[in-house]
């Protein structure tokens, strides 16, 4: 486990368990991050697996030392398309999507909700909807929306090797959200 030594945990941290894409997929999907200026595009890319919310200090000391339990191997995923929640009525997020299989993730998600459990967090009541967040919309027509999408519907990116997952807490702001690395958890490596 990798973990920020400074950090200091506030008395209600807001906490989400994630995987960022290796660098390379990441400037590929800055590639899409245009052509909307309404839109708020994100600075940094990473896919939520497990929200949890906000919780005490102590609750998240507990939930950082449980996070090793996390006993799984490591796999690959590979980003396809795009598309836009709610995905009825007038679109508020702009997002890329995964090609299945994403068996080993769905696993991941288990297995997390399983130790947190452990912990006394409650389940995840949002339905497990992987996807990559690019931007934020407020009041950006239809037709523009569905433009977007059009252009950017082929997106594919390379696969890519998930060695780890990470712990963030996030900071609500005027701007956004702030994110910031609290530990990170290596996935074993698969044996031939």
């Amino acid at each position: 486990m990798v973990r920020d030594q400074t950090l200091q945990w506030q008395a209600m941290p807001r906490l989400f368990i994630a995987i960022t894409p290796p660098q390379a997929v990441c400037q590929h999907l800055s590639l899409l991050c245009h052509g909307l200026p309404e839109a708020r595009w994100m600075e940094t890319f990473h896919l939520t697996v497990r929200f949890i919310g906000e919780v005490d200090g102590a609750s998240a000391l507990d939930i950082e030392a449980a996070l090793h339990d996390v006993d799984l191997t490591a796999f690959s995923l590979t980003l396809s398309g795009t598309g836009h929640f709610p995905p009825r009525g007038a679109a508020k997020v702009l997002w890329a999507g995964l090609m299945p299989p994403t068996d080993p993730l769905v696993r991941l998600k288990h297995r997390l909700d399983t130790v947190l459990e452990g912990v006394g967090v409650g389940p995840d009541p949002r339905h497990f909807a992987p996807h990559i967040t690019l931007a934020r919309l407020r009041g950006t027509p239809d037709r523009r929306v569905a433009q977007w999408l059009a252009h950017s519907a082929g997106f594919l990116s390379t696969r890519f090797a998930v060695t780890h997952f990470e712990l963030f807490s996030s900071t609500l702001t005027g701007d956004g959200a702030r994110h910031r690395l609290i530990a990170r958890y290596p996935l074993k490596v698969a044996t031939q």
